[in-house]
């Protein structure tokens, strides 16, 4: 899947969870967008080292979540983290039942 298409399922899927302005879906969309070109990048560019991937990775998600918070209100921002635990915890719950 494209940068571009996963902004767009990403902002989307806020969109629903958060109940956006038309102002914010423009942010967020534009937000969503620039940080999932960043990330392609750095996935080409460090291609082989995953310590350094997974450095990257972290740095780009505090700084896509600073300026999230900018965004949105106290309320969305505490939503869309609490989104984000949940994912992460699926996801950790899946490797674990793969390996």
């Amino acid at each position: 899947m494209s940068s571009e298409m996963m902004a767009e399922r990403q902002t989307q899927m806020m969109i629903e969870m958060l109940d956006l302005t038309e102002q914010q879906v423009l942010n967020v969309a534009r937000i969503n967008t620039q940080y999932g070109k960043e990330m392609t990048t750095l996935r080409k560019s460090a291609r082989w080292n995953r310590e350094e991937i997974r450095s990257g990775m972290n740095e780009l998600r505090i700084r896509k979540d600073e300026v999230m918070q900018t965004v949105l209100t106290d309320d969305q921002y505490k939503k869309y983290k609490e989104s984000q635990r949940n994912r992460k915890h699926k996801r950790i719950k899946s490797d674990h039942r793969r390996n």
